[in-house]
């Protein structure tokens, strides 16, 4: 139905149009809404009906009803109603813009004719009884008067006693607000004509006025705190406008004054006067003056101290002024954490990542610094900086076992994101925490890493995440994933019992059935059977292994090396890699005898105990530094399968300071027994190290391997009667059973097989 608005007479009979005057007078509850330009809904609820309509620019309307009558016939009632009501409500509103606009030209004319000492007398006489028409003349005509003087006419529109004493309540605060709120939206009229010498002119008595209200009568901070926060807008809108030089130190001297008064209060979610201002902050000594001004507004104890310390921090890195203040540092150090999520709220990530290139984050505690790096990757990941991006993620990914930062990780540098996997790994013993196998073993398969898969869910040894994870595996690695199945499958039959097992083993067999796997886990359970016995007969006879320490777990034989070439070139000697390969294994008293004889150098016995004592405090100071990630290869994951087979493990090195060693290596739990350099009186190639392990894990000799790096401690293994596997050139330990290169060449059970 498309009909003319003005004109709706002519489109309709005569009883179709007195039927809808009469719906008209009828509709005592409707609302007519305008959802976008052009479109109006009439919703009546008494009588009940709801019609759509569509007013074009050229008069012209179409209606649509929702009613059966309208369906069928395309005209009802309820839409020639719903076009009158539009009609009335369309004539009414242009008749109300017309008085008004008569009204404003009529004022206008009077007002122009007045001077700034009658208008202040008639607001006075007349304006403090009509608040809402003070308000109107503020607005739109004081402006026009050559030098306003808005300071004056804001003080005499605020309440005050006879001493001066400003005296707000709930009645007149809301007619201060609204002459403040319409000279600000006179200065954002301004503002966008480029007037910005009247702009300044009311924001300036503005400011200065809304906060001494807010100093001075702080139970209405909340509600004045409106219309500052559109002043503090628009005083940022105006500095970063080209203007000339005087108005930039107006603003600039309005931002120093206001920030200097005693309580003044910055609101959150805007920009501080001095932070708007900045641009005009150019000349060294202002810069200062505004520094030592936040400078003294952070050693106050208030809670908007954060806040000044992101200005203060801003300045610290795009001025490059550095605070001779401990105390601000120390503050600033410890609020950190909160430091960084308000500069993220304002959204300032260049001066995020300044705070976290400053920062050690580790000092924290986890659940924060975790929180800090998040912060410190997304600032990096929306600036575009790869470097940052890839520091922190990696941070999140190796201590926090963060997915999504992993994952981030990943798209920038692969083989960084599986190095992380790498220490994440071998740092954290399986099944220990949910959370770290979690991103372990999404991590593996999200990268293809098919083989770290498998071997993490085999020591994870929980056939739930193995039916989570075996599709990724089905097609590379069917045969070991058979054989994992059916380890875990005999393990949870012969550890448990009842129902519930019963219903579990049928759940995994369906699972198996539908990846297809099920006829092969079915023979790998019958091999398994078959094979048990002689399996645990064959590795009965070894119980436990004994590991040395420097060349087997951890490389501080060079460490020991570089200490020695300290030590005999203070006393004129320059030793050679050869010298090395004889000290190893040795004490370090011997150590030192086999270089002064071999380089004919004579010392007392006291001057040996000192030069001997001197090298061990050059080495402790050397393995300082020493971390889990220097751990040899395969170390850990070695340990782990020797106790999951059920061996003791012990520690036997002529180092007296092993368990310093193992203790930063952070695997001294992993060991049940330690014997060092101060455990024993002589030293390797004489077998008491390893009697004394032997002794201390209630073993035979003959139920123990010794692993070992140096020929000494193989002579030594083999004379304590116990079987031995060199670590290193097998030209060299050609003694041991069988050498190898390191402990990630092998694992426990093929260890047992060849010395089976």
């Amino acid at each position: 139905m498309k009909v003319v608005l003005l004109d709706l007479e002519t489109h309709f009979s005569t009883p179709q149009v007195e039927e809808a005057m009469d719906l008209v007078r009828e509709t005592t509850e409707y609302d007519l809404t305008q959802p976008q330009a052009g479109y109006f809904h009439c919703l009546s609820k008494n009588p009940d009906y709801h019609v759509e309509m569509a007013l074009t620019e050229e008069g012209f309307v179409t209606a649509k009803c929702h009613c059966a009558v309208f369906k069928r016939s395309k005209i009802c009632p309820h839409a020639i109603a719903s076009l009158m009501i539009l009609r009335d409500h369309k004539i009414r509103n242009r008749r109300v813009r017309s008085k008004s606009k008569h009204e404003k030209l009529l004022l206008d004319e009077v007002l122009r004719k007045l001077n700034i000492t009658e208008l202040r007398k008639f607001i006075s006489d007349y304006g403090h009884s009509h608040s809402a028409f003070r308000a109107e003349v503020l607005a739109y005509y004081l402006h026009r008067i050559r030098k306003p003087d808005y300071h004056h006419l804001l003080t005499d529109m605020t309440p005050m006693d006879k001493f001066g004493v400003i005296k707000l309540n709930r009645n007149n605060l809301k007619s201060v607000r609204n002459i403040v709120s319409i000279l600000l939206r006179q200065a954002q009229d301004l503002l966008k004509d480029n007037a910005l010498p009247q702009t300044i002119q009311i924001l300036e008595a503005v400011i200065h006025h809304l906060y001494r209200l807010m100093i001075k009568v702080p139970q209405f901070q909340d509600q004045l705190a409106t219309e500052l926060k559109h002043a503090l807008k628009l005083f940022d809108a105006f500095c970063q406008l080209p203007m000339a030089p005087r108005l930039q130190k107006t603003a600039l001297t309005l931002a120093m004054e206001v920030s200097a008064r005693d309580g003044f209060i910055l609101l959150k979610g805007t920009h501080t006067l001095l932070r708007s201002a900045e641009p005009f902050i150019l000349e060294k000594k202002a810069r200062i003056a505004a520094f030592q001004l936040v400078e003294s507004k952070i050693s106050l104890e208030n809670p908007q101290r954060i806040l000044w310390a992101c200005l203060w921090l801003r300045w610290t890195r795009v001025w490059g002024i550095e605070s001779k203040h401990k105390k601000i540092k120390t503050i600033l150090k410890s609020s950190t954490p909160d430091i960084l999520t308000e500069l993220q709220s304002q959204r300032a990530y260049d001066d995020i990542l300044f705070v976290l290139s400053n920062t050690r984050v580790e000092q924290f505690p986890q659940p924060i610094a975790h929180h800090m790096l998040q912060i410190g990757l997304k600032a990096a990941r929306l600036l575009g900086d790869e470097k940052s991006g890839q520091t922190f993620a990696y941070a999140l990914s190796t201590i926090h076992h963060d997915k999504d930062a992993w994952e981030t990780l990943f798209s920038l540098d692969a083989d960084r994101a599986i190095k992380s996997l790498t220490i994440v790994q071998e740092y954290n013993k399986p099944n220990e925490h949910k959370e770290v196998e979690d991103f372990l073993l999404h991590g593996f398969q999200l990268s293809g890493q098919k083989k770290m898969l498998l071997d993490r869910l085999a020591a994870l040894d929980d056939i739930h995440q193995l039916m989570r994870y075996d599709s990724s595996l089905i097609a590379s690695h069917t045969v070991a994933l058979a054989e994992l199945y059916a380890r875990q499958m005999n393990a949870l039959r012969d550890t448990y019992g009842g129902e519930s097992v019963r219903r579990q083993l049928t759940t995994i067999v369906y699972h198996l059935k539908d990846v297809d796997l099920h006829t092969l886990v079915m023979e790998e359970i019958k091999k398994m059977e078959k094979t048990d016995t002689q399996t645990n007969t064959a590795s009965s006879t070894i119980k436990g292994f004994i590991f040395d320490l420097d060349g087997v777990i951890v490389d501080t034989a060079e460490h020991h090396f570089l200490s020695w070439k300290k030590i005999l070139k203070q006393l004129g000697a320059d030793i050679t890699e050869e010298d090395d390969r004889h000290t190893r294994g040795a004490s370090r008293i011997e150590s030192l005898e086999y270089l002064l004889a071999k380089y004919q150098i004579n010392l007392s016995q006291k001057e040996k105990e000192h030069w001997a004592a001197k090298k061990n405090d050059l080495y402790l100071l050397s393995i300082e530094e020493i971390t889990p990630r220097d751990l040899l290869p395969g170390v850990l994951a070695f340990l782990l399968d020797a106790k999951k087979a059920g061996l003791s493990i012990a520690l036997g090195s002529a180092s007296k300071n092993a368990k310093t060693v193992l203790e930063k290596l952070a695997i001294e739990n992993r060991f049940d027994a330690i014997l060092d350099g101060t455990s024993t009186k002589k030293s390797k190639p004489d077998p008491e190290i390893f009697v004394k392990c032997c002794k201390a894990m209630n073993l035979e000799p003959g139920e123990v391997v010794v692993f070992e790096d140096a020929v000494k401690g193989v002579q030594a293994a083999l004379a304590a009667g116990c079987k031995v596997v060199g670590i290193g050139d097998a030209a060299i330990l050609h003694e041991a059973d069988f050498t190898m290169t390191g402990l990630d060449q092998s694992t426990p059970t093929q260890i047992l097989e060849k010395l089976k």
